[in-house]
């Protein structure tokens, strides 16, 4: 059996204040690398004045700018960088 279509990928992004990750699976990676643009749900997110939070994730592959959202309607977006784990 080929596992390779499950293969996942950490993305963690500085968005200024702290850090904040997401796993996706490797294709959904290798498709925002080729300039390609994803939207997906996130883990959650701990908001320090609402609580938990779904957090929504918006991947540009054309500007590489990543950016997560939470369902209160803030917006955070990667500053200076974001890192890959394989």
């Amino acid at each position: 059996m080929d596992d390779s279509n499950q293969a996942k990928v950490i993305i963690t992004i500085n968005y200024g204040y702290d850090n904040h990750s997401i796993e996706i699976l490797k294709k959904d990676y290798e498709l925002f690398k080729q300039g390609g643009t994803l939207s997906l749900f996130g883990q959650g997110f701990f908001h320090e004045v609402d609580g938990e939070q779904c957090d929504y994730w918006n991947f540009d592959g054309k500007t590489g700018e990543i950016s997560f959202s939470l369902e209160n309607d803030a917006d955070f977006f990667a500053q200076d960088s974001w890192g890959a784990e394989k």
